[in-house]
């Protein structure tokens, strides 16, 4: 099952790498059905690679009839799950996933634990999206509004921590390092009816803002001119 509204975020964020000519490699926690595997491959004409998660052992005897899917049984909140696949690396440890979407369980858990797992296998210039974030204020999902712990509030959470270098002393030291580490690798963050999307970019050393009619320029965290 589907919101309709989001096959315009699908396209928005999905249609750079159907017109790229390196072929893209998707994996989608939440497989049950089948559906959402057959569109990924119909919607890049076969020329992708695609890893469905499910916990459901049942998944495993699906025939999608194309060797470019493969299908894991796990459940995205066991971290030892993700660490057993070390595929989702390329050899030497280097990111071998262009886009993540989770539409698991949907738990705060789950969303949170996959997203920890598998954002350092996401590569530069790819994405990770979440779908059904509307559950962050549902209690039987771990939600609530506003409440520590939620999707959510962490995705709104990386939204500060992109403007890590800007972040004054009274801010915690501890903060401060993990918000720098995030802006290293998140060049936006994108929130839609149900869905967030988080764009990675690595990135180096602080922005750099030049003077109007001259060459001058200053870098965040230091004194503006």
């Amino acid at each position: 099952m589907k919101w309709h509204h989001y096959f315009r975020v699908y396209d928005r964020y999905l249609l750079p790498f159907r017109q790229k000519k390196i072929r893209p490699t998707l994996l989608e926690i939440g497989v049950f059905g089948g559906g959402s595997i057959d569109l990924w491959n119909y919607y890049f004409d076969g020329n992708v690679d695609i890893i469905g998660v499910d916990i459901d052992e049942s998944v495993r005897s699906y025939d999608f009839g194309t060797d470019n899917i493969r299908i894991l049984i796990g459940d995205q909140e066991d971290s030892d799950f993700w660490r057993e696949h070390e595929p989702l690396h390329m050899p030497g440890g280097v990111p071998g996933l262009d886009v993540v979407l989770d539409d698991g369980g949907h738990t705060m858990a789950q969303q949170l634990a996959a997203l920890d797992a598998l954002w350092p296998s996401v590569k530069p210039g790819g994405m990770y999206m979440v779908e059904d974030t509307h559950t962050s204020y549902d209690q039987s999902y771990g939600g609530g509004y506003r409440k520590d712990g939620t999707f959510l509030e962490k995705a709104k959470g990386i939204v500060d921590f992109l403007h890590a270098h800007y972040m004054e002393e009274d801010v915690p030291e501890n903060v401060r390092i993990k918000a720098r580490a995030w802006r290293r690798e998140v060049e936006a963050v994108s929130f839609f009816d149900s869905v967030v999307v988080i764009e990675k970019k690595v990135r180096s050393g602080p922005p750099v803002c030049s003077k109007r009619g001259g060459d001058a320029s200053h870098t965040a965290g230091s004194t503006a001119g």
